[in-house]
């Protein structure tokens, strides 16, 4: 019996006092971690001049559709209604990898008049996703469509009204794009649009950049 508790006493000893692994909370770091906040780091610090606060960014009303929609259409406020109507893709004159395409949306005063075009990525359902951007304290809308699949185009379209004539002008943008360490490039979440500027959040900073500075240097467009 005495051996027995003797066994017993110096096996909790030799229990008690030998260390257990160390356990780390923290997950060891991967080149493609390390590679991706080098990226966020570089974007903050290149746009670090149009940051602005979260409570600044301007209210807005987010309209998403589905791909499977024949005919989509949006009805933006009580007298704004934004619609696309689909139409054929063409190779561009100079540069037949390049598309263009016939699509385009609408914005017009429900059942009345028309208030501005522009043109589209997509020529048909199934093909890609658009967003719609509604801000109702300046009237402007902003379009955010891409075609599907990896590598594909992205496209930014801005319909801005005047606040003195209440003239509506297109724009086509080109917002900035995080690298990502897939040789891929990403844009932030579009929040809203107002003041002349677009509010765009990225990695949790939030920024306003503005529309005159980031417009598209071509319509032109590659696919895959």
């Amino acid at each position: 019996m005495t051996k027995l508790l003797l066994s017993l006493l110096l096996l909790c000893l030799v229990s008690c006092g030998t260390p257990s692994p160390e356990i780390s909370s923290h997950p060891q770091s991967t080149p493609e971690a390390a590679l991706s906040e080098k990226h966020r780091e570089d974007y903050a610090r290149r746009w670090a001049a149009f940051r602005c606060e979260k409570n600044g960014v301007p209210g807005a009303d987010i309209h998403t559709l589905g791909d499977d929609v024949p005919k989509p259409s949006w009805l933006l406020s009580g007298e704004l209604q934004l619609s696309l109507k689909f139409g054929k893709a063409y190779a561009a004159r100079r540069a037949p990898e390049r598309w263009r395409t016939e699509s385009r949306y609408v914005l017009r005063i429900l059942g009345g008049r028309e208030l501005g075009r522009a043109e589209s990525l997509l020529t048909g359902p199934h093909q890609g996703m658009v967003k719609v951007v509604y801000c109702p304290a300046s009237g402007c809308v902003l379009i955010e469509e891409s075609l599907s699949g990896a590598g594909n185009p992205m496209r930014h379209i801005v319909f801005e009204r005047d606040a003195i004539t209440s003239n509506w002008t297109v724009h086509y943008l080109e917002l900035p794009r995080r690298q990502t360490p897939f040789d891929e490039t990403v844009v932030g979440h579009v929040l809203s649009i107002a003041n002349g500027k677009v509010y765009v959040e990225t990695d949790g900073l939030y920024y306003a950049f503005p529309i005159g500075e980031h417009l598209a240097r071509t319509l032109e467009f590659m696919v895959g």
